[in-house]
């Protein structure tokens, strides 16, 4: 077998393991819709969520899979919710790459960064 071959079959095979591997949940690389948005807060400091449609690849938090975002409204949560407000507001598409957790909220998804989708 020559270098190259043995070179695909790797790559293949790591191809593989990787799309079959756990990730983390994103509103599709096109961007999804914001759907229903609300604040909350029992105790501390208040939480934002919110639905992107499509939502893919949620995590499975408390035995059910995270549908809904959630951030904690710190400087970082903030800034999430006015550009979630801005988009819905303009009818754009955001993108979400989640954290693969439920850290802010116990059965919605974290969010690492949200992009304005462009046109």
């Amino acid at each position: 077998m020559t270098l190259t071959k043995a070179l695909c079959k790797i790559a293949a095979g790591l191809s593989l393991i990787l799309s079959t591997t756990a990730s983390a949940g994103f509103a599709s690389d096109e961007g999804g819709t914001i759907h229903n948005i609300r604040i909350h807060r029992t105790t501390g400091t208040p939480v934002l969520m919110f639905t992107t449609v499509p939502h893919i690849s949620p995590p499975t938090c408390n035995g059910n899979p995270a549908i809904e975002w959630a951030v904690t409204l710190d400087d970082f949560g903030k800034s999430v919710y006015s550009l979630v407000l801005s988009a819905q507001a303009q009818h754009k598409k955001v993108i979400i790459h989640g954290k693969n957790l439920c850290e802010d909220w116990d059965d919605r998804e974290s969010i690492i960064h949200i992009t304005l989708a462009g046109e």
